[in-house]
């Protein structure tokens, strides 16, 4: 059941809708509260929610820390960054298509199917290569100290 698009909930879709990004509920809620300052955080989760259950936007859990938000609907994947849980589509060729059978399984009736990826995000990546090593985190400091 589609439900009536309220003012703030257009204006949460639509701020979905303008980022590649997949920010979570919480940023989400800074970017409307610019052109809506009274509007709550609790109000951004409830229409969050009534978007997602009416399949304007998607939802993505990535295990670690809050879930992030899709204003892009159509079939895609994404790339989750361990280091910083930062989410982003990711273009994938025809070999990972779902079969219209999926082997030894005849019971159910699939209707979609979906693949994650994890890795490091370029931002992170290049973060850790100008990090300095710190004391007594590398081989040589740990075998002089007896480590």
């Amino acid at each position: 059941m589609t439900r009536r698009m309220t003012r703030q909930r257009r204006r949460i879709l639509d701020a979905l809708r303008s980022t590649t990004l997949h920010p979570t509920a919480a940023e989400l809620y800074d970017r409307v509260r610019r052109e809506m300052p009274r509007v709550s955080l609790g109000t951004v989760y409830r229409n969050l929610k009534t978007l997602v259950g009416d399949g304007d936007a998607l939802q993505i859990d990535t295990g670690a820390g809050p879930s992030h938000f899709d204003g892009t609907t159509r079939p895609h994947h994404h790339v989750t960054c361990v280091s910083c849980s930062s989410v982003r589509d990711v273009e994938v060729g025809r070999m990972l298509v779902m079969p219209p059978r999926v082997k030894g399984e005849k019971r159910y009736r699939f209707l979609g199917h979906r693949i994650e990826f994890f890795g490091i995000c370029p931002e992170c990546s290049a973060a850790k290569k100008r990090r300095p090593a710190l004391p007594g985190r590398n081989r040589r400091t740990a075998a002089r100290a007896g480590g």
